[in-house]
């Protein structure tokens, strides 16, 4: 890392898409614009299809002008960047801008670091695809006065053990709703402790028979979380055949599905409308970042009273030298199962007593 300016190095090291690969290279530090804070990294967490990382945490330790809420240097944060190593967004670094609105303080005596990164973008994906207006349109109850609400409706959640899944479970267990998932038998406590109703296993003949019968074959809102071709067939089987209804999917759909059933609602959810960019044929919405954000800064809280609890950590050393060689291959070798891979990136310690308290056991 070359001298610092101040306390800021003039470069610090970047994992870059080459044509060769994945590389280390030495970057310049990004230079913050409008609503924009550079976090000196601590922790990262990796996804299936990262490229150049979107889930860090770390210590804010710079301002940009005209942010849209209160942040200072020092608050510990988590942050999701949608771009890559070029546009000084990517993760996978030590030195990261954010825009402002779209990252959440670490309450103080909460989660460590290397914990708080397992809540990042499947959180704001599972968020987009429960609440969206174009998407499942569910109703938010995530204020104490709204607490204890219940609601007779019925979600249903293909794999509910993956990170989308596991989020998409707690948020509609605090909005009131009645969830049914399927998993690996493996992971049915595990994901019954986040909330689920029923859990059933996703490769038994009978699940969508199961799945129909437990809900009183009242299921009209359905969120894949997987997304294979099989998967999303199956999701469609699962709603109820007498009223229209709702399927969202975390990848591009199967072919033929819409022809399966035409009063059936089918949408794609990506965050990166929420970050300015369009994509898969949807442009940027402001509206659908407001209302990430306004949730946004509800995590802390939600966080702090453990009402949300992050994805099962798997920790890995090494730093960023060892993403690709350690983290990449471990996810394409599909040994991941309800679990977020994180590297520490620049150590600090568990400060202030940030022991887990979220422990899934």
């Amino acid at each position: 890392m070359s001298a610092p300016t101040g306390n800021i190095p003039v470069t610090c090291k970047t994992l870059v898409q080459e044509e060769e690969g994945i590389v280390l290279k030495e970057t310049p530090i990004p230079e913050v614009g409008e609503n924009e804070v550079l976090i000196k990294v601590r922790a990262i967490g990796l996804n299936p299809i990262d490229v150049s990382g979107c889930d860090l945490t770390g210590e804010v330790v710079k301002l940009g002008p005209n942010l849209k809420v209160d942040i200072r240097v020092g608050d510990r944060v988590s942050a999701t960047v949608v771009g890559n190593s070029a546009s000084g967004r990517g993760a996978f670094t030590e030195y990261a801008k954010a825009f402002s609105d779209l990252v959440w303080k670490i309450p103080q005596g909460t989660l460590s670091f290397e914990h708080a990164v397992a809540i990042g973008s499947p959180l704001n994906a599972a968020f987009q695809a429960l609440y969206g207006v174009d998407d499942l349109g569910l109703t938010q109850r995530f204020d104490s006065a709204a607490q204890g609400w219940k609601d007779e409706t019925w979600v249903f959640i293909y794999g509910g053990s993956s990170g989308v899944g596991q989020f998409a479970i707690q948020l509609a267990k605090l909005s009131g709703y009645k969830v049914v998932t399927v998993a690996s038998p493996r992971n049915h406590d595990f994901l019954k402790a986040l909330g689920a109703d029923a859990v059933f296993d996703y490769k038994d003949p009978d699940v969508v028979q199961k799945v129909k019968d437990v809900a009183g074959n009242k299921i009209s809102h359905v969120l894949d979380a997987i997304s294979g071709n099989d998967t999303q067939f199956t999701s469609l089987k699962v709603l109820a055949e007498d009223k229209p209804g709702k399927l969202v999917t975390v990848l591009p759909h199967a072919e033929g599905i819409q022809d399966v059933r035409k009063d059936v609602q089918i949408t794609m959810i990506t965050i990166f409308t929420s970050y300015g960019f369009g994509f898969g044929g949807k442009d940027a919405d402001e509206y659908a970042r407001r209302a990430l954000s306004a949730f946004l800064q509800k995590v802390p809280g939600l966080v702090k009273d453990k009402k949300l609890k992050h994805i099962p950590v798997k920790e890995f050393d090494g730093g960023l030298e060892k993403v690709v060689s350690d983290g990449f291959e471990y996810i394409t070798k599909g040994k991941v199962s309800a679990e977020k891979i994180v590297f520490t990136v620049a150590y600090q310690g568990l400060q202030d007593g940030h022991a887990d308290p979220y422990s899934h056991g």
